[in-house]
């Protein structure tokens, strides 16, 4: 317990010195969010827990989106027009080279 109550004391001490971002500091780092789809729809129905992942997974060096979830699944999408394109394709479940969905065991 004094440990904790020490680190969380030098923490709010330093915090005093440390440079505050203003409201135009976040308006010029970051734009406004956008809502990504697969398929027309809104990525992420029926998604529990998503972990999202840009990867290149067939070697086009264009990278995909890969999406974990909390039931095991591992699905993905390839990005519908440019890179800065927030369509996706329908999402579909990564499989084996024999076709059979991957799916890591969590229960």
């Amino acid at each position: 317990m004094r440990v904790t109550i020490s680190v969380c004391s030098l923490l709010l001490l330093c915090s005093a010195w440390l440079p505050r971002a203003s409201a135009e500091d976040a308006k010029s780092l970051f734009q406004k969010p956008v809502q990504l789809t697969a398929a027309n729809e809104p990525m992420g129905n029926g998604i529990y827990y998503p972990s999202p992942k840009l990867q290149d997974l067939d070697g086009d060096g264009v990278a995909e989106m890969l999406i974990g979830d909390l039931t095991g699944r591992l699905l993905f999408a390839k990005r519908s027009g440019d890179e800065n394109s927030t369509a996706w394709s329908q999402l579909e479940p990564l499989t084996t080279a024999d076709g059979q969905p991957i799916k890591f065991d969590n229960w």
